[in-house]
């Protein structure tokens, strides 16, 4: 669950920030300077790699990293592309008689 105490968001929100501003910079030759999913996907698994250097190999930390993986995806699904998604629903039309 992403809501934790304000003090632990500020403990890790400076280097969030600072993640933000190298991927805001990134100049990546192939994509005219913007971000790829294969440089969030790098900074995604070398968190996870940390996250176990720092915990160690174990079942409990394999299934807190997926745990969290798969609830940060909820979580964003939840909040930012399902209302998204229904935006453009509403937009520009179902994609069929058969959805409800």
């Amino acid at each position: 669950m992403p809501y934790i105490d304000q003090s632990r968001r500020d403990l890790l929100e400076p280097g969030i920030k600072n993640i933000a501003d190298v991927l805001a910079n990134l100049n990546n030759p192939d994509d005219e300077g913007n971000l790829v999913a294969g440089d969030l996907n790098y900074l995604i698994t070398r968190l996870c790699h940390e996250y176990l250097r720092v915990k160690g190999k174990s079942y409990q930390s394999f299934n807190d990293i997926m745990g969290a993986l798969n609830g940060s995806n909820q979580e964003l699904y939840r909040t930012i592309f399902g209302p998204y998604e229904e935006y453009k629903r509403i937009t520009n039309g179902r994609v069929s008689d058969m959805e409800g």
